[in-house]
C-alpha cells in the first residue's frame, strides 16, 4: 500500500482498501474481541494509513470498517484520532490555494467533501470520542488552544475550523457528559451504566469525567474569545464557530465555569453583526468561500444568539446585554435594507425569536415598552413598504419585491407575538 501510494497510483490503493475493509467488516468481532491476537495488527495498520491517505474515497472506504474495529479499552482509538483531526482540515485543494502547497489533490470537489465530513468522517470521530472520552476532549481543546495563541497564517483559521468540528462532531454526548458537573450519584451512576451497556468503555469516575468536559469546553471558550480574529477572518471557521455554540447552548446555560456563557454570547453577537454587514460578502476572497458552503455563516450566527438567549433569557435582561443585542436587531435590518440579500427572513426570525425570550425576562411593568421597541423597525418598514407598494399600482415587476418584503416583515411580527405569549 505505501508502495502504491508513493508512485501516486489511486486506483491500486483504492482496491486495497477495499480488499482490507471488507476483510476488517467480516472479521470484526474477533478483532474486536482480541482472539486474532497479532494477526490483525498488519490489517489495522492497513486501515490507518489508508485513513491518512490524501484521497477521500480511499480514506472513506477505510472508514466504512474502521469505527467498528474500536474495542472497549483499545488504544486504536487513540492513534486513529489524530489522522481523523488532519482529515477533518478542508484540503487546500479545495480553497482556491492549492498551487505550491505540496498537498496531494484530495480527489472530490467541495461538496463532496462536506458530505463526507458530516456522515463517514464524524461517525469515526464518535467512535474515537466514546472509547476515550477524556483524550478526546484534552486533544482538541489543546488544539484549539494552540491555533488561537500562533501567529495568523491562512491555514490557521482552517485548522480551528477542523477542531471545533471535532467537537461539534460529539456534541450531544460531550454536553451531556458535561452537565453532569454536579449531579448526583443516582444519575452519574445511571450514565456510566448506560455507556457501559452501549459497548463503550468503562469510567472509573464520572464525576472527573464530567469535570474533566466542562473544563476543557470552558477552556476552548476562553482561548477564542482571546483571540476571536482567528476564527472571524474566516467564514468556514465563523459559521463552525457558531455552529459549536448553538450544539453547547445547553451546557453554557448550566455551566459552573464562570463566564463561559457570557463569552459565547458576545462570540455570537460579534458574528452575528459582522456576517450581517452588507460589507462582509463584498469581499470577494470571502464571497468566493462562502459560494462553495453548504452553511450560511449568518444563518450559523443567528441560530447560536437564539440557542444562547433561549436557554439563558434572564441572563440577558438586563440594560447593558439588551443594549448590545439591539445592535444586533439593527444590524439585521441594516442588512435586509441593504439590497445585497445576504440575510434571509429565516435568520431574521431566529433572531427575533431569541430576543423576545430575554423581553418576556424583564419585569411585567417594562413587557410593553420593550415589545414596542423591538417592533418600531418592523412596523416602520412595513409602512414604507406599503406606502411606496401603492405608489406603484400596475408596475407589477416593481411591486412585487415590495410585497414580499412585507410578507417578511408580517411574518417577523407573527414571530414576536407567538414566541412572547408562549415564553
Amino acid at each position: 500500500f505505501v508502495l502504491f501510494r508513493s508512485t501516486a497510483s489511486l486506483a491500486a490503493c483504492r482496491c486495497l482498501a477495499r480488499i482490507a475493509s471488507a476483510i476488517a467488516l467480516a472479521a470484526q468481532s474477533p478483532i474486536r474481541s482480541g482472539k486474532m491476537g497479532r494477526a490483525s495488527n498488519g490489517l489495522l495498520e492497513l486501515l490507518l494509513k489508508g485513513a491518512a491517505h490524501p484521497s477521500i474515497h480511499v480514506c472513506g472506504i477505510c472508514l466504512e470498517a474502521i469505527p467498528s474495529l474500536i474495542a472497549p479499552g483499545s488504544n486504536y482509538s487513540d492513534r486513529l484520532l489524530p489522522i481523523l483531526q488532519q482529515r477533518a482540515i478542508v484540503p487546500s485543494s479545495l480553497r482556491g490555494n492549492h498551487a505550491g502547497t505540496g498537498e496531494q489533490d484530495a480527489d472530490v470537489d467541495f461538496h463532496e467533501y462536506t458530505s463526507f465530513r458530516e456522515n463517514m468522517l464524524s461517525v469515526a470521530l464518535l467512535a474515537c470520542y466514546k472509547n476515550n472520552r477524556s483524550f478526546y476532549m484534552e486533544s482538541c481543546a489543546s488544539a484549539i488552544d494552540e491555533f488561537c495563541t500562533a501567529p495568523l497564517t491562512p491555514q490557521l483559521p482552517f485548522q480551528l475550523e477542523a477542531a471545533l468540528f471535532c467537537l461539534c462532531a460529539v456534541s450531544m454526548d460531550a454536553s451531556k457528559r458535561a452537565l453532569l458537573v454536579g449531579a448526583s450519584p443516582a444519575a452519574q451512576s445511571a450514565a456510566a451504566k448506560a455507556s457501559v451497556a452501549l459497548g463503550q468503555a468503562q469510567i472509573a469516575d464520572i464525576d472527573a469525567d464530567a469535570k474533566k468536559h466542562d473544563e476543557e469546553l470552558a477552556k476552548c471558550t476562553l482561548s477564542i474569545a482571546q483571540n476571536p480574529a482567528t476564527a472571524t477572518v474566516n467564514p468556514l471557521a465563523l459559521a463552525q464557530l457558531c455552529k459549536f455554540i448553538a450544539k453547547y447552548a445547553r451546557w453554557y446555560s448550566k455551566t459552573p465555569s464562570a463566564g463561559s456563557l457570557d463569552k459565547a454570547a458576545e462570540l455570537a453577537l460579534t458574528a452575528f453583526n459582522t456576517t450581517a454587514s452588507p460589507d462582509y460578502t463584498r469581499n470577494e476572497a470571502v464571497k468566493d468561500l462562502i459560494d462553495e458552503m453548504d452553511v450560511s455563516p449568518v444563518a450559523e450566527a443567528a441560530t447560536a444568539l437564539r440557542n444562547i438567549l433561549t436557554r439563558s433569557p434572564g441572563r440577558f435582561a438586563t440594560p447593558e446585554a439588551l443594549a448590545a443585542l439591539e445592535s444586533g436587531w439593527i444590524a439585521s435590518y441594516e442588512s435586509a435594507n441593504s439590497g445585497e440579500e445576504n440575510i434571509k427572513v429565516e435568520d431574521r426570525e431566529a433572531l427575533c425569536s431569541g430576543l423576545c425570550r430575554v423581553l418576556a425576562a424583564l419585569p411585567s411593568d417594562q413587557w410593553v415598552s420593550s415589545l414596542s421597541a423591538l417592533a418600531t423597525p418592523t412596523i416602520q418598514c412595513l409602512e414604507a413598504a406599503s406606502k411606496k407598494a401603492e405608489e406603484l399600482v400596475g408596475k407589477d415587476a416593481e411591486q412585487f419585491p415590495l410585497l414580499d418584503r412585507m410578507a417578511d416583515e408580517i411574518k417577523l411580527l407573527s414571530v414576536m407575538v407567538r414566541t412572547f405569549r408562549s415564553a
